[in-house]
């Protein structure tokens, strides 16, 4: 989102967050929030392990600069992806360049 400056106003996660433990996550804007009218959006709370899971998955990201070198693979598989789309006919081209 961050990269076409998109600015959501609700944003959802789940198990990718912690590591594919059973965990899920909603934040809101304020104005968004203060508007909703439930007690409760998730099936998945109290789960310490989950929790404790989830915040070592943050450090990794952190400490290992994760967010960085995906976007770096990502070029490079995009680069590798449109070169090996360049030596296809037309139509064909058209779809592997977006896949």
């Amino acid at each position: 989102m961050q990269q076409y400056g998109v600015e959501p106003d609700l944003l959802t996660s789940a198990k990718g967050m912690a590591n594919g433990q059973p965990i899920g996550l909603t934040m809101a804007k304020e104005a968004v929030a203060d508007k909703g009218q439930f007690a409760n959006i998730s099936n998945l709370r109290s789960q310490p392990i989950s929790m404790v899971a989830a915040a070592a998955t943050l450090d990794v990201i952190e400490e290992e600069k994760l967010l960085f070198n995906s976007a770096d693979e990502g070029k490079a598989l995009r680069d590798g992806l449109e070169i090996a789309a360049a030596a296809l006919p037309g139509h064909r081209r058209r779809c592997a360049a977006w896949a």
